[in-house]
């Protein structure tokens, strides 16, 4: 696959956000909420045969479009976020700067925070793409009369996408109020 291409890093940078940062291991529940459960309820999806209707393929698909360019402007502010803490923690920590340690972690969290948001935003766009092209294919499909079977496989694979990314948008709204507080606290 071409370097251009490979999103393997993406999906690595994510799933390391599922952590227990305190114990530095994986986090099970983490895990659980975000693919055991989705998985879940895609298979009942499928299992049920539910129709994919014309008109919910076409709100998912304006839907991830939507949040497509939402979520690719929310990297570039992240970026620029990233960015003023770089040049903050540059500043800090020269030797001539006479700044506690506790306010250089403060600095240094809200860089990881920013690095962690960015991974999972990052990996909200991923998914949003497939369930894009998913859909795109299957309307392709219906009009050649394809079976009931790849109708609930896209169906249950998006709303497993779907349930994914309003997880990991949670999280990241999370991590980003965490990020305001912050700022706050550290005045």
């Amino acid at each position: 696959m071409s370097t251009k291409i490979n999103v393997l890093g993406i999906v690595k940078a994510h799933l390391m956000t599922l952590r227990d940062h305190s114990a530095g291991r994986i986090s099970l529940v983490d895990w659980s909420v975000f693919f055991i459960c989705p998985l879940l309820i895609g298979v009942v999806v499928y299992l049920s045969l539910i129709p994919l209707t014309e008109s919910l393929v076409a709100a998912l698909i304006n839907a991830a479009a939507i949040l497509l360019g939402l979520l690719l402007n929310l990297l570039i502010l992240m970026f620029d976020q990233r960015t003023k803490v770089k040049d903050l923690l540059d500043k800090l920590q020269r030797p001539q700067a006479n700044v506690d340690a506790r306010r250089i972690r403060h600095v240094e969290l809200r860089r990881n925070v920013i690095d962690e948001s960015v991974a999972n935003i990052s990996f909200a766009v991923l998914l949003c793409l497939c369930s894009l092209v998913s859909l795109l294919v299957f309307t392709m499909a219906a009009k050649t009369g394809a079976g009931s079977r790849m109708e609930s496989f896209v169906y249950a694979m998006n709303a497993f996408i779907w349930i994914n990314v309003m997880l990991t948008i949670l999280m990241v709204i999370k991590r980003v109020y965490a990020l305001f507080s912050s700022v706050d606290r550290a005045g």
